[in-house]
């Protein structure tokens, strides 16, 4: 572009984009050009991605420093550059009197990764290899309440898409780069399923909303990109989770799911050492009567059995304490937690109408057994069993589909000596037998 003395020369640039994503063509203006002198066709204080230089050219179309240097900044979009240099001039000395030079490069994007935390992440449909999906769990509204209770208020569905992720940055990665999240198809939700970032914590929260179970154990799908340039306002590029299953979508993003497990679970325990006996006395010494809320445990799924056991049969006043924390009712009324007992001739195994005829079961869990000899009715000469129906339901299944748990216990000969297992009925704990009257 210098002339060697020649005048009345002209010279112009002009840039060309083909974008990698979308295939199209325009003239690009975001550059700026340098030579030794200052800054010329652009201005500096505008946003630019693309800087020439021409401040190193020098010496004639031979030497070896007529290159022509191209820099670009973090914000420069992926795709193909041409860059057009016209030259003319009017003068007779010339023996050009005009031409271009032509330059293309490419730029792709970076390939941008995240490693998952396998501590956050399960395999779907019946742990099949290659379902995976981010566990959500949901927390207290309230923590410490005061000495001896640990967590209080409601219980939020609430999860951080970060914490599936063992890095929170990709620093070492991408440093021109904002990781993001936003929810595929936000619309099929209602809003009851939201996901905004947390500027505070620069965390993305996924929500649902108070206590809406449509959502909960089902597929929340999210797309995961990454900003290069500023938050908001330049492009988005793919980011992969390698490890785990996604979806790679048409324009090459990538998405996954997220469910929220439901937060409390249940269990049967061994119960071979509680029965009942046939024709007992009115009494919890002689086997007329059993606790049936001691044949089951429940804790908080996410705190699992280490910190978040609410209620274990094994445990003499059956709630979980720690410290001096009491854990378990905490937690049991965090969660407000119901249950129903119920013997329904449909569950029932043999017998049927006699079982129905003859056992029933109180509002807090206390089966009993009336099938006295004077009552004419037929005695039981084998181990009878009795199928109890406890159905429990939480702040976040009640409306839904609760857990349905179905416990069995036997009646045996009314000749059977009755021993009462070392963990009986609670005596003081009206939630649970207060009308039994066990003073």
């Amino acid at each position: 572009m210098y002339g060697d003395g020649i005048t009345g020369g002209t010279n112009s640039v002009k840039v060309f984009f083909t974008d990698a994503q979308t295939g199209v063509r325009t003239e690009y203006t975001k550059w700026a050009a340098y030579i030794n002198s200052g800054y010329i066709y652009k201005d500096p204080s505008r946003n630019w991605n693309l800087m020439i230089d021409w401040a190193n050219i020098f010496g004639g179309p031979t030497t070896e420093n007529n290159y022509l240097y191209f820099g670009l900044t973090p914000e420069a979009h992926a795709g193909k550059y041409e860059v057009e240099l016209s030259f003319s001039t009017e003068s007779t000395l010339a023996t050009y009197k005009a031409f271009k030079i032509k330059a293309e490069f490419n730029v792709t994007d970076p390939a941008a990764e995240w490693t998952y935390n396998p501590s956050m992440w399960a395999a779907g449909n019946n742990h099949i290899a290659g379902t995976e999906y981010m566990l959500g769990y949901g927390y207290p509204t309230e923590e410490n309440v005061d000495a001896t209770t640990p967590f209080g208020g409601t219980f939020k569905m609430s999860c951080n898409i970060e914490d599936g992720m063992l890095t929170n940055n990709l620093a070492k990665v991408l440093p021109c780069g904002t990781i993001c999240f936003e929810l595929v198809n936000p619309t099929q939700y209602g809003g009851d399923v939201t996901l905004a970032y947390n500027e505070e914590t620069n965390k993305h929260v996924l929500t649902i909303n108070q206590f809406d179970c449509e959502w909960l154990e089902q597929p929340l799908e999210i797309r995961a990109y990454v900003y290069v340039g500023s938050y908001g306002v330049d492009r988005k590029i793919p980011i992969a989770i390698p490890g785990v299953t996604t979806k790679k979508e048409s324009t090459g993003f990538y998405t996954f799911n997220v469910r929220f497990v439901d937060p409390v679970s249940y269990e049967v325990v061994n119960n071979g050492s509680w029965y009942l006996v046939d024709g007992a006395a009115d009494n919890v010494n002689e086997g007329h009567y059993l606790p049936i809320y001691r044949l089951f445990k429940l804790w908080d799924t996410h705190k699992t059995t280490t910190n978040g056991l609410m209620w274990d049969p094994a445990i003499q006043n059956g709630w979980f304490v720690r410290n001096s924390l009491k854990i378990g009712e905490s937690l049991y009324e965090v969660h407000n937690v119901s249950i129903k007992y119920a013997i329904n001739a449909a569950d029932q195994v043999e017998n049927k109408e006699f079982v129905v005829t003859h056992a029933s079961v109180s509002d807090k869990g206390v089966l009993s057994w009336s099938n006295l000899s004077q009552e004419g009715g037929s005695a039981v000469t084998n181990d009878q069993p009795v199928v109890v129906t406890v159905t429990i339901t939480h702040d976040w299944n009640k409306n839904c589909t609760p857990k349905i748990l179905k416990i069995t216990v036997p009646v045996k000969r009314a000749d059977t000596e009755y021993k009462m297992p070392a963990v009986g009925f609670l005596k003081t704990d009206g939630k649970n037998d207060k009308t039994l009257g066990l003073n």
